[in-house]
């Protein structure tokens, strides 16, 4: 093989060049500034923050880096942490907005009390059903859990009104029971 000199002669590449084969990375990468090596784990049948967890403990206990090197975590689990920590504010913000809009439907902070008390029994039901099938959290389970929020509290909306509904035609009737109410709104 030849190349071109700046003047257009030909030179074998053998006279500025030495070949040869040998066994090395395929291709080196940087990030920042700084070498990067990469492992590629495919995390299965087991959480994706659980498996980090321990493997961040194993590597700071049986690993000791030289100077100038460390270890980032990456990838799906990063994304997850990144997720996990907006849902953190985002949730409470949700229930907060959520309470306020039953309070102006019911005006009364005991009735959209009443229809947020649906919500930690409809989760506790969630987590048991992930736990009995061997689910494990995730963001979609996240986005899950929230749309179940959101059911839990229509369904409470929707038994407050027949409740409230079924009290009052028992009212209206002379000697009414307010225990035969209730059951009866339930039924509605």
């Amino acid at each position: 093989m030849v190349v071109a000199a700046r003047n257009g002669a030909p030179i074998p590449l053998k006279q500025i060049a030495h070949i040869e084969h040998a066994r090395g990375p395929a291709m080196i990468s940087s990030e920042n500034g700084l070498l990067l090596a990469t492992v590629l784990l495919n995390v299965q049948e087991r959480d994706v923050g659980g498996f980090v967890e321990e493997a961040k403990q194993a590597v700071a206990r049986e690993i000791t880096l030289p100077p100038g090197y460390f270890v980032d975590w990456s990838g799906r689990w990063e994304n997850q942490e990144r997720a996990r920590q907006r849902l953190f504010l985002v949730v409470p913000l949700v229930v907060l907005v959520i309470f306020v809009l039953l309070y102006f439907t019911y005006h009364s902070v005991l009735e959209a009390a009443h229809v947020l008390l649906a919500v930690p029994f409809a989760l506790s039901g969630g987590v048991y059903l992930l736990w009995w099938l061997g689910y494990n959290f995730s963001v979609a389970v996240w986005v899950g859990f929230i749309a179940l929020f959101g059911t839990a509290v229509q369904t409470g909306v929707v038994m407050v009104i027949y409740l409230e509904e079924a009290v009052e035609r028992k009212r209206i009737a002379v000697g009414g029971d307010l225990t035969r109410a209730n059951a009866q709104g339930g039924r509605d």
